[in-house]
């Protein structure tokens, strides 16, 4: 998200990327957020911005009807513009209700100390597990019932479409980017998320404010709204189920070979243009 990076949003920056982008035969960007975005703060031409997804490997489907425990999880960098603090704050209204769910954090950073005392002083330690980098992941997307995603913003969310693959349904804070997309199926779901909202691959909750707060301070709506999200999935097999198959269906639309075929046409068209000079 060009418009989100401190060092890309400044007015040299927006000058040397208008000036660059529109000499180029075509700018592709990863998501329909993205180019929305280079058209209205970067002043790039229409006509030279596409968008062509970030692939993903279908190949180790899940089987989405087998019985699984209260397991939700996160994936990512332990990085501020994940903030995965939301998630564990909100993790604890969770357990108020389903005093038997999990949380799995997969990643590694410089919060890590942080979330873990975080967790410490919550006390919710005991519920919740900080695996560290996982170079095979497949495991724990089978154990998980829904995948979480707090971040600042996402250009498009390569977890999402990931966790989405494995049959698994994605609870994600609104936010600048491509994350509707990747959930909808490409269909969007308007353009602010006030409550929790349940889409075709999941939900949207409210956007997070970013604040890192401590354990003793309240709850906020948004972090009360991205709790309802896992519950929605822990509590609702039915639901979760539905879900998981359409999971599925939206992450064909990505799918390698999609993605492939795309970028061989884009390419084919560079090549005739050139030919045609």
């Amino acid at each position: 998200c060009l418009s989100e990076s401190q060092e890309l949003g400044t007015l040299y920056s927006k000058r040397l990327t208008y000036k660059i982008y529109n000499y180029s035969y075509k700018v592709v960007t990863v998501s329909r957020w993205c180019r929305k975005d280079m058209i209205q703060n970067y002043g790039v031409k229409k006509n030279k911005v596409g968008v062509i997804y970030n692939p993903v490997r279908n190949d180790g489907i899940q089987d989405i009807n087998l019985k699984k425990e209260n397991v939700i999880l996160v994936v990512g960098r332990l990085q501020d513009e994940k903030q995965q603090w939301h998630i564990i704050r909100a993790f604890k209204r969770v357990l108020d209700e389903m005093q038997d769910a999990k949380l799995i954090i997969a990643g590694k950073g410089e919060n890590r100390k942080y979330l873990q005392r975080l967790c410490i002083d919550s006390g919710i330690s005991d519920r919740v597990f900080f695996k560290g980098f996982v170079k095979e992941i497949d495991n724990l997307y089978q154990q998980a019932k829904c995948v979480v995603i707090s971040s600042a913003s996402e250009s498009f969310s390569c977890a999402a479409v990931e966790a989405m693959s494995k049959g698994v349904p994605v609870v994600a804070a609104d936010c600048p980017g491509g994350i509707k997309e990747v959930i909808t199926g490409k269909q969007g779901c308007g353009s602010k998320i006030n409550r929790l909202t349940i889409v075709k691959g999941g939900a949207i909750t409210p956007r997070l404010d970013g604040i890192k707060y401590g354990a003793d301070e309240p709850v906020t709506e948004a972090e009360c709204e991205l709790a309802k999200g896992m519950i929605y999935f822990l509590k609702n097999e039915e639901k979760y189920l539905e879900i998981a198959r359409n999971c599925i269906e939206i992450s064909k639309l990505f799918d390698e070979d999609v993605i492939k075929k795309k970028w061989l046409k884009l390419l084919g068209n560079i090549n005739n243009a050139e030919e045609e000079k």
